[in-house]
């Protein structure tokens, strides 16, 4: 394995951990216990604390970036195939970020958190713009977009919440499917709807399954 992949490896390891339980009261010690790596190896990858914070940052402003919604497209299909692409991409973002990750992260590093917080600011901006196109199109509903954005900010952190999910009598998998199906109809107008393809949460079910151990 290249020494860029290794440290990749090992950047995910670490974010998995954080932007779920957060970092106030981790030590650079702790990280090192995190990873199936010596100390040495650790260290040899990520110099301290305060670099592997930027590091998790940087690759999420990355991630951030791959995404790319088109305000206008011509063909019915594609409008459809972009709302689902949005929503795969509203899940795997949505339920990382955990609300202790952004309050460590605006505490300790707030230029880290600044940049994000753009970033996602971007990305909402562009998504608004894709969705208002989509109403001019005849294609969306004629609701209010930023509705639509805030609710992926504020319900999806719930979908993978073990507490939520017990407490509601749901696994995964149903609140997963069941939000998926109510924003398609949120957005899609009924003459477009069985163009929609939910196959896209397959995996990622999937993956919550795999770190909550539901």
């Amino acid at each position: 394995m290249s020494k860029t992949k290794k440290r990749q490896q090992l950047l995910y390891i670490i974010l998995n951990n954080i932007v779920k339980n957060g970092f106030a009261d981790l030590k650079m010690e702790d990280f090192v216990k995190m990873l199936p790596a010596s100390r040495s190896t650790v260290y040899r990858y990520f110099s301290s604390r305060d670099n592997i914070i930027s590091d998790v940052v940087a690759e999420y402003l990355k991630y951030i970036d791959s995404f790319e919604l088109p305000a206008v497209v011509h063909e019915e299909a594609d409008w459809i195939k972009n709302v689902e692409k949005q929503l795969e991409e509203a899940l795997i973002l949505n339920s990382h970020l955990s609300l202790v990750f952004w309050n460590n992260l605006k505490n300790e590093f707030p230029a880290e958190f600044n940049a994000l917080r753009a970033k996602i600011n971007d990305h909402d901006a562009q998504l608004l713009k894709f969705y208002r196109a989509g109403q001019q199109a005849e294609i969306f509903n004629r609701s209010n977009p930023n509705l639509w954005i805030l609710q992926d900010r504020l319900m999806i952190p719930k979908l993978s919440d073990p507490d939520y999910l017990v407490g509601h009598n749901l696994t995964i998998r149903a609140a997963v499917t069941s939000y998926v199906l109510m924003k398609s109809q949120q957005i899609i107008k009924p003459a477009y709807l069985d163009q929609f393809d939910s196959s896209f949460t397959e995996t990622i079910i999937d993956k919550m399954n795999r770190e909550i151990d539901l």
